[in-house]
């Protein structure tokens, strides 16, 4: 299993765990830039870009573009990796 795939394996059983949360998991085919993970929990839209390793989100990627979009919208917004997972985790779940 490749680290990415093993990474949002594990995101996915954490946000599972959460009670009145909804979210999908995107299959980039034919969209490009759109966030791996996109939902809604307690009202709040959030979407996800998950990385591990060295990848990162390139500053002038669509991914970048998206991410930035959806934060001005009011959405919740970030690259997530597994040293900030925990702090995503947290956002999240304080939302009110």
């Amino acid at each position: 299993m490749q680290p990415e795939t093993a990474f949002k394996k594990d995101v996915m059983k954490a946000l599972d765990k959460l009670s009145g949360i909804y979210y999908f998991k995107v299959q980039q085919v034919s969209v490009r830039g759109i966030p791996d993970i996109i939902g809604c929990y307690r009202g709040r839209f959030f979407a996800w870009e998950l990385k591990v390793k060295k990848n990162k989100v390139g500053k002038r990627s669509l991914q970048a573009y998206n991410l930035k979009c959806i934060k001005l919208a009011g959405g919740i917004s970030r690259e997530v990796n597994p040293l900030n997972f925990k702090d995503a985790m947290e956002e999240l779940c304080s939302i009110s």
